[in-house]
């Protein structure tokens, strides 16, 4: 029994029940270190057991009183799990209070027998054997005793961490309260509505950044499945935000109509234990992690350090909890078409810390999370498909196809700056069953992929850094933006078009930032702002930008400047517009820009008539007001209002603009 106190209240027995820089208290190991001695040292006296049945009862109480009191304990998400393996609670502490309570109850036990247990007369062989047997018999049952209350630990905080570890409340929307707009079939295939602004509907501040998202509806609107009699569709947008306090997160639903919060999604701070491979348990915090919206009515939420939820973008709902232990968190982070732009060594950790709290995601039926040892891939409902080992590599997703308004694609994975091998893009192919029925296969590997392609190098003898993938346009295949080597001055963009033997190339001014602020496209040619103005890529030419082997042709496509305002643009959407005019099928484009001041201006022009300006057919003055941040333009198709948001460290203030729709030019 007094071994049994020694190496409970001091290590080795003590060391892998803790945490980090945890361990008994130090009075706990004091009088249990007592009670050992008082028992060897005491050779049985009945004043010696006395003393060190008090010693283990004042060791008892303290680890007990050490083990119970944490700061953590209220935000137990249940008594039980407060009790069984709260996150500040070390297990030693535990187990010596058991050991204690075992060795005082012995040691009582031997002080009331009559008679001394150890009689000073007989030969000395016999008192050794009787102190060796009565020795035995308490390690024995003193061994039990702690490996049992080791095992139930360790089994505990096993089970919190591969289920509700965190204390998360969901208030969502009521199912009746759910309302949306009518949506034809002709609006759903449009890729911008012609809208004219008419005034600013309201302005309010969020307390983080926000994003939208836009969900098909169901009952209660007349009809089945979302779908009116006349076969309309019912949609409506949510704008998802964050906000951070100093005791809990959460993740907010606020109605574009009129900025009021439609539901909430609140995590609680907190700390968990999670088991290693070695036995040991790494102690992480509990709180909310990265948060991603997808234009497919989904919100997907990392409670850091184990575990994926996903909300429904309209009410709120939580559809699934999916754990993520054991597959190198935490650190996660959702892969989207657009990174920091990564050195020469690889990624920037100081950039990578520094994300962006909310992200909008591409628009493919798969999402990926990634951690700084792995990768892992989920379905837009939040269905885990299956993880890869990703170690320092630089990761982007975009869809493989071009994402029309009414459909969605499959994924394509850039990686890059991965040890062992060069620039891949992969098409993420569907994940066969797995023989076993685990449900998970590894993503990268042994998966073969269904095609593989490597990004040009255009004579460089390094590989490039890609920071950006922009979806495919129509006619053309996806463009990677980024920057290969020193003979290039500035910025690349590389555009596959159908014809996957050619490959338009366009370099960028040298003062470009990366990644470009891509606001649309006209036709199938990207636009973005650069300078505060509306540039996108020039039309096909037989020039060729880099000599390379046949059956490859990569020609110069060149830039050329869009539109250029009265003032500074910070924000735009571009498009083209089908539209009707005498008769015949035709297309406009379509420009909504948001200036420096905050004036909000719509133009339109035909799309084949490039030599003519932009018509201006509307103007708002100053109707966003001026911004200290990071300004940007959303559009509520659904309600058909822009979104004019100005995001800083303090939050985001968000103007809507109403509008009215046009008849066809």
């Amino acid at each position: 029994m007094a071994v049994l106190l020694v190496l409970t209240a001091l290590p080795p027995l003590s060391g892998p029940l803790v945490g980090p820089g945890e361990g008994v208290p130090g009075w706990a190991a004091v009088t249990a270190l007592a009670a050992a001695g008082l028992l060897v040292g005491g050779l049985g006296l009945p004043s010696a057991l006395r003393g060190a049945a008090a010693a283990a009862t004042l060791t008892a109480v303290v680890a007990s009183v050490a083990y119970l009191r944490t700061p953590e304990a209220v935000d137990a998400p249940s008594l039980l799990s407060a009790i069984a393996y709260p996150a500040e609670r070390p297990a030693a502490a535990l187990v010596l209070a058991l050991v204690a309570a075992a060795a005082a109850a012995v040691c009582l036990a031997l002080a009331a027998r009559p008679g001394a247990w150890l009689p000073a007369e007989g030969g000395r062989r016999a008192r050794g054997r009787r102190l060796l047997a009565v020795g035995t018999a308490a390690a024995l049952i003193g061994g039990l005793l702690g490996a049992g209350a080791a095992a139930g630990v360790d089994r505990a905080q096993r089970a919190l961490a591969a289920g509700p570890y965190y204390d998360a409340v969901s208030d969502p929307l009521d199912p009746w309260l759910r309302y949306g707009y009518e949506v034809t079939s002709g609006e759903r295939r449009e890729t911008l509505p012609h809208l004219e602004p008419t005034g600013v509907g309201w302005q309010g501040s969020l307390p983080g950044p926000a994003e939208l998202t836009t969900c098909l509806l169901v009952p209660p609107p007349p009809g089945k499945g979302g779908r009116t009699a006349h076969g309309q569709d019912i949609a409506g947008s949510t704008l998802v935000t964050v906000e951070q306090q100093e005791d809990a997160d959460a993740v907010i639903g606020v109605d574009p109509t009129n900025g009021k919060e439609r539901w909430r999604y609140t995590v609680r701070h907190g700390r968990v234990v999670v088991p290693t491979e070695e036995g040991r348990g790494a102690r992480f915090a509990v709180h909310l992690g990265h948060v991603a919206v997808s234009p497919l009515c989904a919100v997907h939420v990392v409670i850091e350090p184990l575990t994926l939820v996903t909300l429904d973008g309209n009410s709120g709902k939580v559809l699934r909890e999916t754990p993520l232990s054991g597959v190198g968190g935490p650190g996660w982070t959702f892969v989207t078409d657009a990174g920091t732009e990564p050195g020469a060594d690889g990624l920037d950790e100081d950039a990578t810390s520094d994300r962006r709290a909310v992200v909008a995601l591409p628009r493919t039926t798969h999402v990926h999370l990634r951690s700084p040892s792995a990768l892992a891939e989920f379905t837009d409902t939040g269905e885990l498909l299956g993880y890869g080992d990703l170690h320092d590599c630089a990761v982007l997703a975009a869809p493989q196809n071009d994402p029309s308004a009414r459909g969605v694609s499959d994924a394509v994975l850039l990686s890059q700056n991965c040890p062992g091998f060069h620039v891949d893009f992969v098409a993420v192919p569907p994940v066969p069953q797995d023989p076993s029925g685990s449900g998970t296969t590894h993503l990268l590997r042994p998966v073969v992929p269904s095609w593989a392609g490597r990004v040009p190098t255009l004579g460089c003898e390094t590989a490039p850094r890609v920071s950006q993938l922009v979806p495919p346009q129509q006619l053309s295949g996806l463009s990677l933006v980024g920057r290969w080597c020193d003979r290039f001055e500035g910025p690349i963009i590389l555009r596959g078009v159908s014809d996957q033997r050619l490959v338009e190339a366009t370099e960028l001014p040298a003062d470009t930032e990366l990644p470009l602020r891509v606001v649309g496209r006209t036709g199938s040619r990207i636009v973005w702002i650069s300078g505060g103005e509306l540039h996108r890529l020039g039309p096909m030419s037989e020039r060729i930008f880099h000599e390379t082997d046949w059956p490859l042709r990569i020609v110069d496509a060149g830039r050329e400047l869009l539109y250029a305002g009265d003032e500074a643009i910070e924000a735009a959407l571009v498009d083209s517009a089908p539209s009707t005019a005498d008769g015949r099928r035709d297309h406009h484009e379509l420009v909504y820009t948001v200036g420096v001041s905050g004036t909000v201006t719509a133009l339109t022009r035909a799309e084949d008539d490039v030599s003519s300006e932009f018509t201006r057919y509307a103007e708002l003055p100053g109707a966003a007001g001026r911004c200290a941040g990071d300004r940007d333009l959303l559009l509520d198709r659904p309600g058909q209002r822009l979104l004019v948001t100005c995001e800083s460290e303090t939050g985001t203030e968000v103007t809507v603009i109403e509008t009215e729709r046009l008849a066809t030019p």
